[in-house]
């Protein structure tokens, strides 16, 4: 009898102990999924941020190549026509 009634209070013992373990690593990982998710949102800010930075880079890009283009066709056009009284 007294064996049975330490082997229910061992057995209670280690359930206590196994459930206080284990509700520790279930909090240790709740406040690790929450920092990574802080994470997450905090690269998914800066990505967009960075790509609104891109965009606005492109666009300057494009306005360059465009008046340099026009410029050079200006360019272009001008020195043809001094040139076209020599080549008459």
């Amino acid at each position: 009898m007294v064996e049975g009634i330490l082997a229910l209070v061992a057995l209670l013992v280690g359930l206590g102990i196994g459930w206080f373990a284990w509700g520790r690593r279930l909090s240790a990982t709740t406040d690790e999924l929450r920092s990574e998710t802080g994470k997450r949102t905090a690269a998914e800010a800066n990505l967009e941020q960075e790509r609104k930075a891109a965009q606005e880079k492109l666009a300057v890009l494009k306005d360059a190549q465009e008046r340099l283009s026009d410029t050079f066709k200006a360019l272009s056009f001008e020195a043809l026509k001094k040139q076209q009284p020599v080549l008459s």
